[in-house]
């Protein structure tokens, strides 16, 4: 299963659109799911996200589209995905419990692009896909998080875009006590 995950594009707000190396990576039919913490900001990128496949956005603060959650949840596989605006790992852990999750897909305040495993779980934030400023930092790399989930193992691409380079990364994962099995039990 393929996991896109993105936020922060602050189009037209703080950018005019993504680097086109990044926008080419976006097609449909490539991604199962599409994870957001918001700020995607106007309504035709919603929709355009929503083209790429089964959706999850929750309420960034800046977005044109209302009634989006604060919290969101979604099976991706045997995993559970937890989407949340929280950036603190105190506000982190306490949004994991409460979801039951078994992948935590947060907000930065400084828009940077993490993947860190702790106490069994996966805590992911995209940063900014179009590497709109924030409050905090204003050189902002644009990025974003591809998730490809085959059963409890996750392998974590970053698709950055730096010094005008497309640069991609990648991590392995692995879940050992899904909580998401659980569920579907």
């Amino acid at each position: 299963m393929l996991v896109l995950v993105i936020a922060d594009l602050y189009i037209p707000l703080r950018a005019k659109g993504m680097p086109e190396e990044l926008g080419k990576l976006l097609q449909k039919d490539t991604y199962d799911l599409v994870v957001s913490t918001g700020n995607l900001c106007d309504k035709s990128v919603h929709s355009f996200m929503k083209s790429l496949g089964k959706t999850k956005v929750i309420e960034g603060g800046h977005d044109d589209v209302k009634d989006l959650p604060e919290m969101e949840e979604v099976m991706a596989g045997e995993l559970k995905i937890g989407i949340t605006r929280e950036t603190d790992f105190e506000s982190l852990l306490a949004a994991q419990r409460k979801l039951a999750c078994d992948i935590v897909v947060h907000k930065s305040s400084s828009h940077t692009c993490t993947a860190i495993s702790k106490k069994g779980r996966l805590y992911i934030c995209p940063g900014s896909g179009t590497g709109a400023f924030s409050l905090s930092h204003r050189d902002v790399i644009p990025s974003f998080l591809v998730l490809e989930i085959t059963g409890t193992d996750v392998a974590v691409f970053q698709y950055s875009y730096v010094n005008e380079t497309l640069e991609v990364t990648g991590k392995n994962f692995t879940i050992a006590s899904p909580m998401g099995a659980a569920e579907e039990e």
